[in-house]
């Protein structure tokens, strides 16, 4: 799903804007929810809660604070939420980008114009949650992305670490202090000094050692099998 902020203090164009939006996620088959706000102020209100919005479409004439002033609030806290700055009038052209906009479209929004801009922010917004559920694994030979869907656990040899993939095996030179701080703690726990396990693949844990799907055996280290079942157990939701 997709969420989309529109923050917009005047109705008639909020429901040209809600209309045009609709229509684009029926289009390309994508799930949107919406969400609409009439001031900067009440934005900034409701902030925590938008820390999950993926494109902010963003009113720059609005009173007291305007939408540029609110764009350079919100980069403080996030610099990836895609802003689409709307507006009457052309004067703020510059300031829009520097705060990193995906366009300024110019009132009355053309459907078109809208869309484009829509496919640019989505194509970001892709490419971003794609660079953070893979690894960048830099060999001796090449530079190589992996989706961490495909790891099922890493082990180290000297100053070696052995990837274990779903289909084939790559090694590269890396502490694994180093690749446990790299690696999203939601996915993947430390289970001993020399091995790092996805949990996904875990099917069953024993006193001192755990079982993968593929029925391989990992060690779990003396003092870390209870913090081994807590994160296994909250990661399927037991």
């Amino acid at each position: 799903m997709l969420k989309i902020a529109i923050c917009e203090d005047v109705d008639i164009q909020y429901k040209i804007l809600e209309k045009y939006l609709k229509v684009w996620a029926l289009k390309n088959n994508i799930t949107i929810h919406l969400v609409h706000y009439k001031s900067s102020e009440e934005f900034l209100f409701n902030l925590d809660e938008n820390m999950d919005i993926d494109i902010l479409i963003l009113d720059i004439q609005m009173k007291e604070m305007n939408g540029i002033e609110l764009a350079k609030k919100l980069r403080e806290k996030d610099e990836e939420i895609a802003i689409i700055f709307v507006t009457g009038v052309s004067e703020y052209i510059s300031k829009g980008y520097s705060v990193g906009a995906i366009n300024y479209l110019l009132k009355p929004l053309k459907e078109e114009e809208l869309f484009d801009s829509l496919e640019r922010a989505y194509k970001k917004i892709k490419q971003l949650k794609e660079k953070k559920e893979s690894l960048k694994v830099i060999t001796d030979k090449q530079v190589v992305k992996i989706r961490y869907s495909d790891i099922k656990y890493f082990v180290v040899y000297s100053h070696y670490v052995h990837i274990e993939l779903l289909n084939k095996k790559i090694t590269y030179k890396k502490r694994i202090s180093d690749l446990e701080e790299e690696l999203p703690k939601t996915h993947f726990l430390r289970c001993h000094r020399s091995y790092i396990v996805n949990l996904h693949f875990i099917k069953s844990i024993e006193k001192e050692s755990l079982t993968l799907d593929d029925s391989t055996i990992i060690p779990i280290s003396r003092g870390k099998r209870e913090k081994v079942l807590e994160l296994f157990m909250n990661y399927f939701d037991i």
